[in-house]
């Protein structure tokens, strides 16, 4: 919303800013509304800024959509979900991820993507939780580089420590 409002833009997501009828009826002549291809224009830059802040799972459930407003809508139905079953759910399912045969890479995105979605409703984790579950997923084989991220201090950023996964993994 606050990039949104900046551009100002936040009406055509909220409807304050009516979408114009595409065309105008004067006496029997039918021609094109000047009003809504202004309207239109604004109404797709708006969908563009949404759009290019959205993770892959989330643009997967807007596609369809071709109004900012629709794609609005389409988000809070999916992610508006502040219940705590929902949060218990996420939490589990982050504590319950493995790396098993997956790359880093691959398993930090199935990670990341579950940090994203609590964090889209509102139940953010704490960086040293995030730290602390991904090393837990990891595995066995990651033990010595786990315990030895552990001790650090001070802790390490998450991207960071992602970044040092990885390069631990081609180490291996």
């Amino acid at each position: 919303m606050p990039l949104l409002s900046y551009q100002k833009l936040t009406g055509y997501v909220d409807r304050t800013l009516p979408k114009p009828s595409p065309t105008i009826v004067t006496g029997e002549v039918i021609s094109p509304n000047p009003a809504y291809a202004t309207w239109n224009a604004g109404d797709q830059r708006a969908l563009i800024l949404i759009q290019s802040s959205l993770t892959e799972e989330a643009m997967a459930k807007t596609l369809v959509h071709s109004t900012s407003r629709d794609v609005w809508i389409a988000l809070e139905s999916s992610f508006h979900h502040d219940s705590l079953e929902r949060t218990h759910t996420l939490r589990d399912s982050l504590r319950h991820l493995k790396k098993g045969s997956s790359t880093v890479p691959e398993f930090s995105k199935k990670f990341k993507n579950i940090c994203d979605q609590l964090q889209a409703i509102g139940q953010p984790l704490k960086e040293d939780d995030k730290i602390h579950w991904f090393l837990c997923g990891l595995g066995s084989s990651f033990e010595t580089f786990s315990t030895t991220q552990r001790l650090i201090t001070p802790k390490p950023k998450f991207r960071d420590l992602v970044s040092q996964a990885k390069s631990h993994e081609m180490f291996l």
